[in-house]
């Protein structure tokens, strides 16, 4: 290990990363408050939630107005438990400071890509790296594809963890003695993580527990060392179970999420291993995007050269199992306590996550879900690339985050270019999904509200709900809703006017049909049509 060696933040190789991680952050955020983001769906659905609300006087924390099944012609309130509130509070707080959401959406990402770069920079340095490594797998962070991503489409939660979970982390390392009296504290950063993103919750768990079982004492199983173990365990499961009994029924129990349709009786053993397969190797490749760059090259919709991403991940899960050997063979004498608490955590992390999608939770091989476990390990693989004296083994291994930095600023500098060519909506943020002629049309529509003539609008995306500014609008993410699962919707009732805005590709596949028989108290071959260029529109008067 003769190139572990320690450097002070003021060196050459450090200031020069730094430099780089602020001149990144500064196109970047100029890139997007001057082209502006657009949005993914997931913060679009709190977003719309949080607009009727405020727009009918109720709460924006988590509640949404939207017209009852039972009878569209009047509106419901409900309590929104898929998304934390988080991703649409903290644009909605700069908005009413007289920001435009998209220009807020901007800033807030900004802010907390930022404060997330600080957050594991000062938690690597905790972990006892050099200051050199440190900096060098924040710079590798800072080019990524999944960094840059947040500035031209607001990934709402991605991005609030991505800020928060740092931060809980080092709060975790401090306190890993785990006294009752840091339980308090652990409690209040469960909070924190929570209303950035759900999963939160898994990574505050994953790495308390964690803690309980890292120190050097936990290896041994008798005498004064093992009474500390099991006092340390007492104070996790304790913080723990508190977690997770006031997450279940201040929120869990409350509506949907992405894992409700779980059963622990519902067991997939192929899934299962599918997953577990999946979890290795996205806490290989998260970090630096690299699941994503193997995805795109191969399951391209343009271009599909497999039917699923699970070859994907079997191939990546050999490297990754054999970089984490190496990694901990070679660090071992210096941060064996380290070794042991982000191994402890990604387990935890890890099984929790194939548990859920084993038992059926709406949960794809998405790399994202294994980030927060692929950022503690990130330090410890760059650590191990460094120590190698060998310019055989260690260029080619430097070759890949090369590799990913070059994939990440590219791919930015593409989708801004692809952000300049969507239409700009009335919010202030770029329209992914919908058409201008589309757009223009539900905005003509939105006008025409008048006193006791208020429209319903049906769009396929939450992104294209937020246009609607007086109408009343009733949203599904058509493409991301299975056919059967259109066709079981109904909605009973009628409105004076009716209109139902989508994307042409839905007449080929079937779920224009389903969309339109869900209103189940309006004629078929009533539906009237305006043709939009890749949209269509359907519309039926008189009712309500």
């Amino acid at each position: 290990m003769s190139d572990l060696r320690v450097a002070t933040p003021g060196s050459r190789a450090t200031t020069v990363c730094f430099g780089l991680i602020v001149a990144l952050l500064l196109v970047y955020t100029a890139a997007a408050v001057i082209v502006r983001p657009s949005l993914y769906p997931d913060p679009a659905w709190g977003l719309l939630g949080a607009d009727s609300a405020r727009r009918f006087g109720a709460s924006v924390f988590a509640h949404s107005m939207f017209p009852d099944a039972a009878d569209i012609a009047k509106d419901k309130l409900a309590f929104g438990t898929g998304w934390s509130p988080g991703q649409h509070l903290l644009p909605l707080a700069l908005e009413s400071a007289g920001f435009g959401l998209g220009v807020a959406m901007a800033l807030v990402t900004a802010a907390v890509s930022a404060l997330g770069l600080v957050g594991w920079f000062t938690l690597y340095r905790a972990f006892r790296f050099p200051a050199t490594t440190c900096a060098v797998a924040v710079v590798l962070i800072a080019c990524s594809r999944f960094f840059g991503l947040g500035f031209s489409i607001y990934t709402g939660g991605e991005l609030l963890l991505f800020g928060a979970a740092p931060w809980f982390a080092l709060l975790v390392w401090r306190l890993r003695d785990l006294r009752w009296a840091a339980v308090p504290a652990l409690l209040a950063g469960a909070v924190v993580l929570f209303f950035a993103k759900l999963s939160g919750i898994m990574f505050a768990g994953g790495t308390i527990g964690a803690a309980a079982l890292a120190g050097e004492r936990a290896r041994v199983l008798f005498g004064a060392a093992l009474v500390d173990t099991l006092r340390k365990l007492l104070v996790a499961g304790v913080t723990i179970a508190t977690i997770g009994i006031v997450f279940y029924f201040a929120w869990l129990r409350r509506g949907w999420t992405p894992v409700a349709a779980a059963s622990a009786a519902q067991i997939d053993p192929r899934v299962l291993i599918d997953y577990s397969i999946f979890a290795l190797g996205a806490a290989w490749t998260a970090a630096l995007s690299l699941g994503d760059l193997a995805n795109w090259l191969v399951l391209h919709p343009a271009r599909p050269l497999l039917a699923g991403p699970a070859p994907v991940w079997y191939a990546l899960a050999v490297p990754a199992a054999v970089s984490f050997a190496i990694m901990a063979w070679r660090l071992r004498p210096l941060h064996a306590e380290y070794l042991r608490f982000v191994g402890w955590a990604s387990l935890a992390i890890g099984a929790v996550l194939v548990a859920s999608c084993a038992s059926g939770a709406s949960i794809g091989m998405d790399e994202r879900h294994m980030r927060p476990v692929a950022l503690l390990l990130l330090v410890g693989l760059v650590e191990t690339v460094r120590g190698f004296g060998s310019r055989m083994v260690r260029w080619p291994l430097a070759a890949v985050g090369v590799l990913s930095a070059v994939y990440g600023v590219t791919a930015f500098a593409q989708r801004e270019r692809a952000n300049l060519q969507r239409p700009l909506g009335v919010q202030g943020f770029r329209q992914i999904e919908i058409s201008a002629p589309a757009l223009d049309y539900v905005w003509k529509i939105d006008q025409s509200t008048r006193p006791g003539d208020v429209p319903l609008i049906y769009l396929t995306t939450p992104e294209a709900a937020l246009e609607v500014r007086r109408a009343r609008v009733l949203a599904k993410h058509a493409d991301g809703t299975e056919l059967a699962d259109l066709a079981q919707l109904s909605w009973h009732g009628r409105v004076g006017r009716l209109y139902v805005v989508m994307p042409r590709r839905l007449l080929d596949n079937g779920k224009a049909e389903a969309i339109l028989r869900s209103f189940v108290d309006y004629r078929r071959d009533a539906w009237r049509t305006e043709q939009l260029g890749d949209f269509v529109a359907f519309w039926q008067a008189g009712g309500g």
